[in-house]
């Protein structure tokens, strides 16, 4: 711990929970290792968690704390953007994409929480998350009743994405690295295209059903998404005409809307892209245009 001091207090009832583990650990990694990076020898790293209530799905609070340098109020205010790095510590030697925190919070989010946090500079800095969870009283009793619950499952869950394969058509670096990383969480196999001509070029060259579906950005050079869109739904293969393309529109005007369309798009998500609402509408979208093809 490079002599620094590590704590963790439990206060909670039902230590047994069902949850995305593979998230959890994503989220405690991205706060623990930006812990260990803000404070030196001496410091302190706290991890506290509680629960709120008793409910079936019971609220635990998770407080990450440090009392490492702390952040500017500035800083403070723009920490969950893409890229964002505070001009203070600059010259400390920390590696990274910048993307943790927004990713972090994306990740809290979809689970159905919320995340806030609070610094001071020279004092340090604390994360508390709220996550909801299904708290599991009996483990013997409860594992064969989760086994028969799962055989009759609706397809329509995030395990229906796992290995489905869709093209992302985005211009913006930072876009496209957080889209990709929240797409791949969700078992989401993701190629990716700089600009419409190449998403068009990329599925023209794939084999035919390739793709499940193609998220198309609406404003890109060379060409835009809805030039790219025409163009994959006039080439002649049994999958063009079929295969679902969600536009991304910067704008949800009714002329925006409308434009898609007539480009022939499936449907439409506004930025920022609630990834919540695009798991359920890749869901449905892709369940479909398997049963038809």
């Amino acid at each position: 711990m490079e002599g620094k001091s590590f704590r963790t207090t439990w206060n909670v009832d039902h230590t047994l929970v069902m949850g995305d583990a593979f998230r959890l650990t994503r989220i405690f990694n991205n706060l623990l290792s930006n812990a260990l990076k803000f404070t030196d020898k001496g410091d302190s790293i706290s991890v506290d968690v509680s629960q709120v209530n008793e409910n079936e799905y019971a609220q635990y609070k998770i407080v990450v704390s440090d009392t490492g340098i702390g952040m500017s109020e500035e800083f403070l205010s723009k920490i969950f953007e893409p890229y964002s790095r505070d001009p203070r510590v600059s010259s400390r030697p920390v590696t990274g994409t910048g993307l943790g925190m927004p990713l972090m919070k994306s990740m809290v989010e979809l689970l159905n929480g919320s995340v806030v946090v609070s610094s001071t500079p020279g004092k340090g800095t604390t994360f508390t998350l709220i996550l909801p969870f299904l708290t599991v009283h009996d483990a013997e009793t409860s594992a064969p009743a989760a086994e028969d619950e799962n055989k009759g499952k609706n397809p329509a869950t995030e395990d229906y994405l796992k290995g489905k394969c869709v093209l992302v058509a985005e211009d913006n670096e930072i876009n496209m690295e957080v889209a990709t990383e929240l797409l791949s969480m969700m078992g989401l196999v993701v190629e990716q295209a700089e600009n419409g001509r190449k998403a068009l070029d990329t599925f023209r060259n794939s084999a035919p059903f390739h793709f499940d579906a193609v998220l198309m950005d609406m404003q890109m050079p060379e060409m835009n998404g809805c030039e790219a869109g025409m163009n994959i739904r006039a080439l002649p293969r049994p999958d063009a005409r079929m295969v679902p393309i969600v536009a991304v529109t910067a704008n949800a005007f009714a002329e925006d809307i409308a434009e898609t369309v007539r480009a022939g798009m499936s449907a439409h998500v506004s930025k920022p892209i609630d990834f919540e609402k695009l798991r359920v509408l890749l869901e449905k979208l892709i369940r479909d245009y398997r049963a038809d093809r």
